[in-house]
């Protein structure tokens, strides 16, 4: 899959974290000069705790509680812990596992602390962060290698492929690359094309038995918010890129599921009409070029898109005004004495 847009140059102390090209292939990434970095025994203590410290070491354990205490609410600002995707419980567990999505994590969380500490504190998180991203890299290869198989038959597993790459996209956007995040996105709706809402949240595809942990509704809650996630950048990807959606989000965001509101506080018929904008200005752009430009039919499609965000605007009204309606028993605060 190609990268569309131009690359830029990556900062400075994190260069050597940029693939080597353009095409989605990780194994290339992992020969270039990061990957001679990563030494057996920096990470060591990381991936190999002892009996006595627990699941984590001391040191990966305050970055993990630094992305979730910091990282992950920059990554979304609008979650709500009491919402329905509130129980993280998915995403623990699979940080337990110390896989590809685990040193992608710690990775990010170096990347953010290293934004507000001293120059000395800052270079030796940044190289944390390189060393953890290298090997977050050749853990994910060496997962889609083993996992390729079951991937799309076992919702766990789906579940760690989608939370990697999105922290993944999360340390490219971080660190300001312009494009370089979309590599990572298009290898993730190259596997979503392969899906659909029925298989996924059909009881038939929970996990296998080795996942028992991850059994019933755990795989189920981790996908609806990875799954909202993803089709959300798919969309959001238009924006700087110009180019259309390359996922069907309307027969996704349709899924009841699918709530991008719980993550974004957005409405999914907000999210379609987006798409749908998008999709009409490469219409109008493709039918210009070729001459066929009709204004009429321009117009009757301009028009019910904006027939459907009028409509949705109302509903959006009248909510807020049931909202705020007196409840019997309640006092008024706009009353007066």
């Amino acid at each position: 899959m190609q990268n569309r847009a131009k690359r830029t140059s990556p900062p400075q102390g994190v260069k050597e974290m940029q693939p080597a090209n353009s095409e989605v292939n990780v194994s290339t990434a992992l020969d270039t000069g990061a990957s001679n970095l990563v030494q057996n025994t920096s990470l060591e203590s990381v991936d190999r705790p002892s009996s006595q410290d627990g699941i984590f070491d001391p040191q990966a354990a305050c970055l993990l509680m630094h992305y979730l205490d910091q990282v992950f609410p920059w990554q979304f600002p609008y979650f709500r812990s009491t919402s329905r995707l509130g129980n993280r419980g998915w995403l623990l567990y699979l940080l337990m596992k110390r896989g590809p999505l685990y040193h992608a994590v710690l990775s990010l969380s170096s990347l953010h602390q290293s934004a507000i500490l001293g120059s000395e504190e800052e270079y030796q998180q940044k190289e944390r962060a390189l060393e953890h991203h290298s090997r977050a890299l050749r853990e994910f290869c060496k997962f889609m290698s083993e996992e390729r198989g079951e991937l799309l038959d076992d919702n766990a597993r789906l579940a760690e492929f989608l939370a990697c790459s999105l922290i993944l996209i999360s340390c490219e956007v971080f660190r300001g690359a312009e494009h370089n995040w979309l590599l990572h996105l298009d290898a993730v709706i190259c596997v979503i094309h392969s899906l659909s809402p029925e298989t996924i949240f059909d009881a038939r595809y929970t996990s296998h038995a080795g996942s028992s942990v991850l059994s019933h509704n755990r795989p189920k809650e981790g996908l609806e918010f990875l799954l909202a996630a993803m089709v959300s950048l798919d969309l959001f990807a238009c924006l700087p890129t110009g180019r259309v959606p390359r996922l069907l989000y309307q027969k996704w965001l349709r899924t009841s599921e699918i709530q991008v509101a719980d993550l974004l506080s957005c409405e999914n018929w907000v999210m379609v009409i987006i798409g749908d904008l998008v999709c009409l200005g490469e219409w109008k752009e493709v039918q210009e070029k070729d001459g066929m430009l009709s204004i009429s039919e321009l117009a009757r499609r301009g028009e019910e898109i904006k027939e459907r965000l009028t409509m949705g605007i109302e509903k959006l009204v009248l909510t807020r005004d049931s909202i705020n309606v007196e409840r019997p028993g309640t006092r008024n605060p706009r009353s007066t004495n």
